[in-house]
């Protein structure tokens, strides 16, 4: 049984899902501050550095995304499609199931769980997004308020937002209620604050939303149910790279005992999130 809040509107706030229901729904974001070392925050630098190899780095003013894929999609695979339309769109990356349990320690911490087996074609959905611009030109993302579950792989996600390089004014994480019509929120990655969500109007935001702080030795990971609508503010005057992780959801129980014992409980997640060890070394030489 699924319990909803109603809003004015009619509309209704996140869902509050019994055991054994549907899906659980949250509109609020979880961010943590973790060390540059991180083994999340390595893989995803390699992914960068990937990125920038067919990449010009003096060209400005524009906003670039790659999907990183374990191997070229089979309809991509044609004597017709030039070699140009593969490297402007994928990244290749044929290790990639090693990142799972990376981003899972992440989703897992905050009770956000995914599917027991996942995919790569199917229930993985992973993006390099790079943009550069100059003083005088603002430049944007072209993605509109949005839910991610309704992107390319379309169904329940999470979503894990590694963000690398934000030396620039604006590109913040704009919030959204429910309805994706009224901005609740703004997540800042230059914020040295663990957990700060800023109100839209909140005097601390300068124009552009800049607030400074963020120690240079740290990486600010942001996780979130897929069904949350959000946005990136559009930037200007710097550079602005971040790697999306979104995976497809775990099917809630149906119910009974057997169901309650073969899953685990949240508070089995998050130790098993705290206990995970990482092992950076197999990936610092790719990502230096």
């Amino acid at each position: 049984m699924t319990r909803t809040r109603k809003n004015k509107k009619g509309g209704t706030f996140g869902s509050r899902s019994t055991q054994g229901s549907s899906y659980t729904q949250n509109y609020k974001p979880f961010t943590d501050i973790v060390d540059n070392d991180d083994e999340l925050v390595q893989f995803s630098r390699a992914l960068g550095t990937l990125f920038m190899i067919k990449e010009s780095r003096d060209s400005i003013n524009f906003w670039r995304r790659k999907r990183v894929v374990h191997q070229i999609p089979k309809n991509c695979i044609s004597s017709v499609i030039p070699q140009s339309f593969i490297d402007d769109r994928f990244i290749i990356y044929e290790e990639l199931e090693t990142v799972i349990p990376m981003v899972n320690k992440f989703f897992n911490k905050h009770g956000l769980h995914t599917k027991d087996i996942l995919d790569l074609r199917y229930d993985i959905n992973i993006e390099v997004h790079y943009a550069n611009a100059d003083k005088d030109t603002k430049i944007g993302s072209n993605l509109d308020i949005h839910s991610d579950n309704d992107g390319a792989l379309r169904g329940k996600l999470h979503t894990c937002i590694v963000y690398l390089d934000i030396d620039c004014d604006g590109g913040e994480l704009e919030i959204y209620d429910d309805q994706g019509s009224i901005c609740t929120g703004i997540v800042n990655p230059r914020s040295g604050d663990d957990g700060e969500i800023l109100p839209y109007n909140s005097k601390k935001n300068k124009i552009n939303g800049i607030i400074e702080g963020m120690n240079k030795n740290k990486t600010k990971i942001v996780t979130f149910d897929g069904s949350m609508y959000h946005r990136p503010r559009e930037m200007t005057n710097g550079k602005r790279l971040i790697v999306t992780y979104q995976f497809r959801q775990r099917r809630p129980p149906r119910g009974g005992s057997k169901s309650k014992q073969k899953n685990q409980t949240c508070k089995e997640f998050k130790k098993e999130a705290e206990e995970y060890e990482p092992d950076v070394e197999s990936y610092s030489r790719t990502a230096a």
